[in-house]
């Protein structure tokens, strides 16, 4: 394996477990095995470093959400589950502290993650709601346009490292708990059931 490829992969360990202010380029030479000079032969700074773990990490997440969005043969609640279960561990592998550590020490490369999520996630995701508004997922009384914009603002404003800080909950607790408010109130009965459930959407969308 190069040693480019080594130091990722060992600061990504220490950046998961301690943070990424906390983690020297001594602790991350160490780690790999190699010297401070070798590691600024391949990365010249910490935070290079990070904006390169940060970007496999997105890499990671991408190609899934991808796939769950593009399978055809996805029911709207089996995508839906899906979706929440690549988020979900995608949170649980960063962990709540290390997005804070990223929007406080180095926001250039929080403002990269907060693009990807817009471009990769959010407009998918309004796809995804709308399509389940047409097939009769998410109740017929509720404008699918209001839906959408709550839905993303909610997302938008919430699952940050403010409100992580601020509230006593993981970045995946504080999601789940989102999805679970808002699913409760905008999808129809059988589909909330399903949801919750680990079942296949009802069949009534077909009818």
């Amino acid at each position: 394996m190069p040693d480019s490829e080594i130091i990722l992969k060992r600061a990504s360990e220490l950046f998961f477990s301690y943070g990424y202010s906390r983690v020297s380029t001594q602790e991350i030479a160490a780690r790999a095995g190699i010297s401070k000079k070798t590691l600024y032969q391949h990365f010249p700074s910490k935070k290079d470093i990070l904006l390169q773990v940060v970007r496999l990490q997105m890499e990671e997440v991408r190609r899934p959400l991808e796939a769950a969005f593009d399978q055809p043969d996805l029911d709207f609640i089996t995508r839906t589950r899906r979706i929440l279960e690549i988020v979900s561990a995608l949170f649980v592998r960063i962990g709540s502290g290390l997005i804070q550590d990223i929007y406080r020490s180095a926001p250039e490369i929080w403002q990269e993650i907060d693009d990807f999520r817009r471009r990769n996630f959010f407009s998918r995701l309004e796809q995804h709601i709308r399509q389940g508004h047409a097939r009769g997922i998410i109740r017929p009384d509720l404008d699918p346009d209001l839906i959408v914009r709550i839905f993303l603002h909610i997302i938008q404003h919430l699952v940050t490292p403010e409100q992580l800080i601020d509230l006593s909950l993981s970045a995946r607790e504080l999601m789940e708990s989102l999805v679970k408010i808002f699913f409760t109130g905008v999808l129809t009965e059988p589909a909330r059931e399903a949801l919750f459930t680990n079942r296949k959407e009802p069949n009534h969308e077909n009818a």
